[in-house]
């Protein structure tokens, strides 16, 4: 009797063992309506609403780092102003009374699209 005790756990920690020992194969998400775009691409196909900034992007020539591909969406984080933000800024401005005058400065287009 008591050895029908030991067979009870010798066997499952057997078991646990060759569990452990299968190669698990990662979980990749695939969803079918999944798109692969970049900020660029969403800002260029919302541009009605983005123009103003995707104009600071490329004159700050910032516009190629937001089309790069970025297969795990790490490592950056935009927030994204519409021309209404953009608008309202030049406004307050001291510095720029149109949305031409901030192209002209590639140095502050590139800083302020950066940061």
């Amino acid at each position: 009797m008591k050895e029908g005790l030991y067979i009870l756990p010798v066997f499952l920690i057997f078991m646990v063992i060759l569990n452990s020992c299968e190669e698990k194969k990662p979980v990749e998400a695939g969803f079918e309506d999944q798109e692969s775009m970049t900020i660029y691409d969403y800002m260029v196909e919302n541009e009605e609403e983005y123009s103003s900034f995707l104009s600071i992007l490329e004159a700050g020539e910032v516009d190629k780092t937001l089309s790069a591909y970025n297969p795990y969406g790490v490592n950056y984080t935009l927030f994204l102003p519409g021309n209404d933000a953009i608008e309202e800024f030049i406004q307050t401005s001291d510095r720029f009374s149109t949305l031409d005058d901030f192209l002209k400065d590639r140095d502050y287009s590139s800083d302020f699209s950066q940061y």
